[in-house]
């Protein structure tokens, strides 16, 4: 009976382990093929696919510098001339139910996947 209880616990385990493994592989790959947008006061400025590391900057209308990278399928602020700097606490993102965002400047990231 102990054997029996054995052999299912290890089945059991075996099964979360490859359903973790699933997961991670499909998170991995979704984050890859999405896209950034970012936007500034409302409107679409720039969008930029996910899937090449860079880094970038740009200049708000109102001249509030910001600076951005992506790594690994996942973009962030990396600088930002607001006081606060929350949005380049945020740190990475990337996924569609992510936002990063930089309020006193009015500008947000946001995730979608690509067609």
């Amino acid at each position: 009976m102990k054997r029996r209880t054995n052999r299912i616990a290890a089945a059991i385990l075996a099964a979360v382990v490859l359903l973790c493994a699933a997961w991670l592989l499909h998170t991995s790959q979704h984050a890859r093929h999405g896209v950034a947008t970012i936007w500034v006061d409302g409107a679409a400025e720039r969008t930029l696919p996910l899937d090449k590391d860079t880094a970038f900057s740009i200049t708000t209308p109102e001249g509030h510098a910001l600076s951005f990278e992506i790594k690994d399928g996942r973009i962030r602020f990396t600088a930002s001339d607001c006081p606060d700097k929350i949005c380049v606490h945020t740190g990475f993102i990337g996924s569609e139910t992510q936002t990063a965002v930089c309020m006193p400047n009015r500008v947000s990231i946001t995730i979608q996947e690509s067609p």
